[in-house]
């Protein structure tokens, strides 16, 4: 079978790969191809708009809970949308809204705009591995 161009592409802990020279992704190798993966959900003619300017932007830091089975909520911060980044970090993520529900990856070097909140306080993280070895992410939170 053959392999991917590893001089193109890194290989995620996650089996998906980033492209090397503009961190786009994540791709997915069939043995054949790469396919870029949706990841947004409903992006391409569907799905909520993500406003093209915010008035207010600003930038905090969270760091993963010791152990790593706990989850950190971000701290608080009204605003309408936050941009997680986890893209200077070689493990995943996971987050939640509002302490509960579904959870949602966010790859090692990827980032996620997160919309339809209040505080950047509903937004919970932690290692989807578990490990009790902390990780920081940055964000940013977004008003109009």
């Amino acid at each position: 079978m053959a392999q991917p161009d590893l001089a193109t592409y890194r290989q995620l802990p996650t089996g998906m790969y980033m492209k090397i020279s503009d961190n786009s992704g994540p791709y997915a190798w069939d043995g054949t191809d790469m396919t870029l993966v949706d990841v947004e959900g409903g992006a391409e003619g569907g799905g909520d708009e993500i406003p093209d300017t915010f008035g207010t932007v600003a930038v905090d830091t969270v760091t993963t809970a010791n152990p790593g089975s706990g989850w950190t909520v971000l701290a608080s911060h009204a605003c309408l949308a936050i941009d997680l980044s986890n893209e200077l970090n070689i493990v995943d993520v996971e987050y939640r809204r509002n302490a509960a529900g579904e959870t949602y990856p966010l790859l090692a070097g990827m980032g996620r705009v997160i919309e339809g909140i209040t505080n950047s306080n509903q937004i919970g993280i932690r290692r989807i591995d578990q490990s009790n070895s902390q990780i920081s992410l940055k964000y940013e939170y977004l008003n109009e």
